[in-house]
C-alpha cells in the first residue's frame, strides 16, 4: 500500500502522541517556498530543491532569524524532526550566532538534529549525521555534539545567551565566545558544577581527574554565587588532602565572567608532579620501611573479592625490631580488613607491638558496621606509634579522616613515595573508578537547576 504524504504525516504524529486530524487544513505537497502556502500553519514539507531555494531566498532577505541553523550543507533537505529540533533551539542558536563563527553554528545545528533523531529511535540516521559531523568538523564538531547532547550547553550558557540577545555588545559577545571555547577546548579536563552536585561530589570529581585519569590540568565551570562558593570550598579541601601526600604542587587560577547580576566562573587547576625518579624515600624512610612498603604492595595483589562487588586490594605490614608480619584483605576470613588481620596475627603470636610501625596500602578506616571496630581505632588501642599509608581512601565517608584521627592521637603519619603510590593506584584502578562513579552525581548529564 502506498501512503500519501498527508497519511505519512498523520502516522508520524500519532506515533508521537499528537492527533493532527483537525489541525492541518487543505494540506497538499508543494515544491515552492513555504511563504506561498500561508494556510499551512504547522508544518513545512520541502523537497531538496525547495530546501535550497528557501535557504537561498532567506539568506538574501533581512529576516534571517527564521532560518538560523537551517544553512547546513551536509543535508539535501530537512525532514520534520530536523525542522522541529532546530525550531526548538532557535533562541540559543540565534544568540550564539552573534558570538560564534559560522562553522560552530552549523556544527551545533547538526548536533541538535542528531540528538532529536536519537531521542526518536532513528539510530541509523543519527549515526550517519555523526559520521558527517566528524568528517566535516573533526574533533571540534564531536565536542560540540557532546556539549549539547549532555544538556550542559543549555544549562551553562542559556542565561548568557539570553543576555546577549538583549544587549548584544562587543564585550558580551566576547565573553560568550570565550566561555563556549573553553567549554569545548577543555572538555576532557572539565567538571561542570550545578546546584544538584554536593561539595563531596566536586572533590570526588577532582580526585578522579587527577588520581585516576592522571591529568595535569582540570577546568571547573560554575555559575551563581552559591555554586562558586561550593566550588571554592571543594577545591580547598581537595588541595589540603592532596598536600598530605606531598607528590606535587597545585595552582588555582580563577576567571570571572559577569553576566548581568549572575557571575560565571572558570577555575583552572594545574598540577606539577614531582619527578618519579626522585628517591625521596632514601632520606625519609629507613631501609626496613622501604622494604616493608614493597612487601605491602606485593601482599595487596593477593586479594580476591568476597562477592560480586568491587573492593579495595589492601596489603599491610607490621615492623617491630626484628619482627616483620604481613597480611592482606580477606586473608583469613572474607572481607576482613588487612590491618585487622595483621593485628590479630600479632595477638595470636603474643608479640608486643607497642611503638611498632604499620605500613598499609590504603588509609585505615574510621567507620565500620556494629560491632566491628574501625582499623584506625584498633591501631590506636594497640599503641602503634607510626603508620605509613599508600593512598587516601576515595570514599567520602573515610577520605582523610583516618589520617586526621591518627594525627590527632599523636600517631606519626607518613605517605608512600610517588612511584610506590602510583603502583597502589594501578592495582586499585577499578576500585578508584568505582568509588568516584558511585559518589559523584553524573557530572556530564546532571539535570538543570
Amino acid at each position: 500500500m502506498i501512503l500519501t504524504i498527508k497519511e505519512r504525516l498523520k502516522v508520524f504524529f500519532n506515533s508521537l502522541g499528537i492527533n493532527i486530524e483537525k489541525q492541518l487544513r487543505n494540506f497538499s505537497p508543494f515544491k515552492g517556498s513555504p511563504e506561498d502556502q500561508s494556510h499551512l500553519k504547522n508544518v513545512y514539507i520541502l523537497s531538496p530543491e525547495a530546501s535550497k531555494l528557501y535557504v537561498k531566498q532567506e539568506k538574501a532577505s533581512k529576516n534571517q532569524n527564521e532560518i538560523i541553523g537551517y544553512g547546513r550543507t551536509d543535508l539535501l533537505g530537512y525532514d520534520l524532526l530536523s525542522i522541529n529540533a532546530v525550531e526548538k533551539e532557535k533562541k540559543i542558536l540565534s544568540g550564539l550566532k552573534l558570538a560564534l563563527p559560522k562553522e560552530d553554528i552549523e556544527a551545533l545545528s547538526v548536533a541538535i538534529t542528531i540528538k532529536k533523531y536519537e531521542s526518536h529511535g532513528r539510530g541509523n540516521e543519527a549515526m550517519r549525521l555523526r559520521n558527517k559531523l566528524r568528517d566535516r568538523f573533526q574533533e571540534r564538531g564531536n565536542r560540540i555534539y557532546n556539549f549539547y547532547s549532555s544538556g550542559l550547553l543549555n544549562e551553562f550558557l542559556e542565561f548568557s545567551v539570553s543576555l546577549l540577545l538583549f544587549t548584544p555588545t562587543i564585550n558580551e559577545r566576547r565573553k560568550v565566545k570565550e566561555l563556549f571555547d573553553k567549554c569545548i577546548d577543555y572538555q576532557e579536563y572539565a567538571i561542570f558544577v550545578n546546584s544538584w552536585m554536593s561539595k563531596d561530589s566536586v572533590v570526588l570529581a577532582l580526585m578522579r581527574r587527577f588520581n585516576v585519569d592522571n591529568v595535569e590540568i582540570v577546568i571547573i565551570f560554575g555559575r551563581t554565587l552559591s555554586i562558586l562558593k561550593k566550588i571554592e570550598i571543594a577545591i580547598h579541601e581537595f588541595i589540603e588532602e592532596q598536600h598530605l601526600t606531598g607528590n606535587g604542587i597545585y595552582q588555582v587560577k580563577q576567571q570571572i565572567y559577569q553576566m548581568g547580576d549572575i557571575p560565571n566562573a572558570v577555575y583552572n587547576i594545574s598540577f606539577e608532579r614531582k619527578s618519579p625518579v626522585q628517591k625521596i624515600y632514601e632520606s625519609e624512610f629507613s631501609s626496613d620501611e622501604v622494604a616493608g612498603i614493597e612487601i605491602a604492595i606485593s601482599e595487596s595483589e593477593k586479594c580476591t573479592s568476597e562477592d560480586r562487588n568491587i573492593h579495595p586490594k589492601v596489603g599491610a605490614v607490621l615492623i617491630k625490631g626484628k619482627n616483620l608480619l604481613t597480611a592482606y584483605r580477606g586473608e583469613i576470613n572474607p572481607g576482613e580488613h588487612a590491618e585487622y588481620t595483621l593485628l590479630n596475627k600479632c595477638h595470636e603470636e603474643n608479640i608486643d607491638i607497642s611503638g611498632a610501625t604499620i605500613i598499609t596500602t590504603l588509609e585505615p578506616c574510621t567507620k565500620r558496621g556494629h560491632p566491628k571496630v574501625p582499623c584506625a581505632q584498633l591501631i590506636l588501642n594497640k599503641g602503634i606509634s607510626k603508620v605509613i599509608i599508600g593512598t587516601i581512601d576515595p570514599n567520602p565517608d573515610i577520605r582523610g579522616k583516618g589520617c586526621l584521627f591518627l594525627e590527632e592521637n599523636e600517631i606519626t603519619v607518613q605517605h608512600f613515595p610517588y612511584e610506590h603510590k602510583e603502583q597502589v593506584k594501578e592495582i586499585n584502578n577499578e576500585f578508584w573508578k568505582y568509588q568516584c562513579k558511585k559518589y559523584r552525581r553524573d557530572l556530564m548529564t546532571t539535570p538543570t537547576e
